[in-house]
């Protein structure tokens, strides 16, 4: 995925024109002052692989929708706690299981 324009905002303004590109978001003002992202956009929000990293250290990797965790993610918070699986919306709906390991056996 190529670069976004400028690369680096600091603003949701700033992504106007950002569509099908890598790039970095950093909050200077307002209500997600300090939080960070990192990843791709669409339409100027996240969309699709992404890192959200928010001011007091709580991190979010995974699949992004529209500026929303929506798909496979990990939410690690600050305190060490976890939660890995599937989100919709932004909201936790289940964790993924490990798929079982198959091993052949011989006969």
């Amino acid at each position: 995925m190529p670069p976004c324009a400028n690369t680096t905002a600091k603003s949701m303004q700033e992504t106007q024109g950002w569509d099908n590109c890598f790039g970095n978001l950093y909050f200077e003002t307002g209500r997600f002052k300090g939080d960070k992202y990192v990843g791709e956009f669409k339409d100027g929000r996240g969309h699709g692989q992404g890192t959200y990293i928010w001011v007091y250290e709580d991190k979010y990797v995974g699949e992004f929708r529209d500026g929303i965790a929506h798909g496979k993610g990990t939410l690690t918070l600050a305190d060490g706690r976890v939660k890995a699986g599937i989100w919709e919306n932004g909201r936790f709906l289940y964790a993924k299981k490990p798929t079982p390991t198959l091993v052949p056996t011989l006969k």
